[in-house]
């Protein structure tokens, strides 16, 4: 229902989205079961958020299976920063793209913040997958013990940091793929510049990342920054994933001409097919760098060739059993995959629920899809648990 200053977007099992179309940031809440989970999902430049700025354009619409609110807003009219957000719904999950445009001569006195929010209830501990750095250094993910009137902050920017409720709601805040515009943030002024800290009270836990930490001295470059993030969401009591009746292996063809000739049913039979994208045959400069042989979601020529495949999967009928494995994240600084011209630090997590989201709009509803991670910490990731769901958003809406 749309009111005035407000529009909902309903997302499956029971979750549902505000915005309002007087800001230009958002959403203004998630709530899942009728009650609120999430508030304020917000940017701030000092002591402004993005609620005070003058929205100039604000945009709500359906588009590749997406559920999409686009908004632009200034500090003031005619001058001042300003501030473009995008943010992408599938079932679970959203990507976010921030365009943060710096005015010249501008001091950020206290600070800028990136996606922070207010997570209503009690919260009862958190998973944090650390920096980027640390990560890729061997440091492992862990669980932290969260306790009213206390404040844990990690500095720099973690990768992701799961939020789990005493229900057991999950709220995930994940890097996008664009770890090296998070790593420099708004200049080189140090990472202990950057850096998430959770205020914990008993019934409510503010969630604060900062990508500068403001000082009389600080001045950013007047320029536009871009920075892209992920959010995501998981009910305690998730559905039983659908038996799958036994699966014929896919293969790749050695050549890199897509899949081998896919299995024929009988009239009245069922496909039910596996696909290993680890396994998927790409040259060196689509794999990563960290020495695991596996591609990389960010090179388009291992999008290029997952496209192929799902399409050839496509052609062979509308319904089926799907499974699909290899979609796991990892680190690489090979910049050629994120059109850099220089090595770059990113992970491909984003890449994979793009992917993903594509995949599902290819196939259609009427294929039941898993993509199981069996490891820690990709288990116990929100954005991970179904991102080929069927999302709801296969139609147009009217726009605001």
């Amino acid at each position: 229902m749309e009111t005035p200053t407000m529009m909902t977007i309903q997302l499956p099992g029971g979750w549902l989205l505000r915005h309002s179309p007087k800001t230009c940031g958002g959403p203004a809440e998630l709530a899942w079961d009728g009650k609120a989970v999430l508030r304020d999902f917000q940017c701030r430049f000092d002591g402004l958020s993005d609620a005070a700025f003058t929205t100039r354009a604000s945009r709500f619409y359906r588009k590749g299976g997406q559920s999409v609110a686009s908004c632009e807003g200034q500090v003031s009219p005619l001058s001042g920063n300003a501030l473009r957000q995008i943010t992408r719904y599938g079932a679970n999950a959203a990507r976010v793209t921030w365009d943060l445009s710096w005015r010249k001569d501008t001091v950020a006195k206290i600070g800028v913040e990136i996606g922070s929010a207010t997570l209503i209830g009690a919260w009862r501990r958190v998973l944090v997958i650390p920096d980027f750095a640390a990560w890729t250094s061997g440091q492992a993910a862990q669980w932290h013990d969260l306790t009213p009137g206390k404040t844990l902050v990690f500095n720099p920017i973690p990768l992701a940091v799961v939020c789990e409720r005493d229900d057991g709601v999950q709220i995930e805040f994940s890097m996008g793929f664009d770890v090296w515009r998070w790593q420099r943030g708004l200049g080189d002024f140090g990472p202990d510049r950057t850096g998430v800290a959770l205020a914990v009270s008993d019934q409510e836990m503010t969630f604060q990342r900062q990508i500068l930490r403001g000082g009389e001295d600080i001045m950013p470059e007047a320029r536009e920054y871009r920075f892209c993030s992920q959010i995501a969401w998981r009910a305690p009591a998730s559905v039983e994933p659908a038996a799958f009746p036994p699966a014929t292996q896919l293969e790749f063809q050695a050549t890199g001409g897509g899949l081998a000739p896919l299995p024929t049913v009988d009239a009245g039979g069922v496909l039910s097919l596996a696909l290993d994208f680890a396994a998927m045959p790409v040259a060196s400069v689509a794999r990563r760098d960290d020495g695991s042989g596996l591609p990389c979601w960010e090179s388009n020529v291992t999008q290029r060739a997952a496209h192929r495949a799902i399409r050839q999967i496509a052609a062979a009928g509308t319904t089926g059993f799907l499974r699909l494995d290899g979609l796991t994240p990892g680190g690489c600084q090979d910049g050629s995959h994120c059109d850099r011209k220089h090595g770059a630090a990113h992970w491909d997590l984003q890449g994979i629920l793009t992917f993903a989201n594509w995949a599902r709009q290819c196939l259609g509803d009427g294929w039941t899809i898993a993509a199981p991670q069996p490891d820690a910490p990709w288990r116990l990731l929100p954005s991970l648990a179904d991102p080929l769901a069927v999302t709801g958003f296969r139609t147009s809406i009217d726009e605001e």
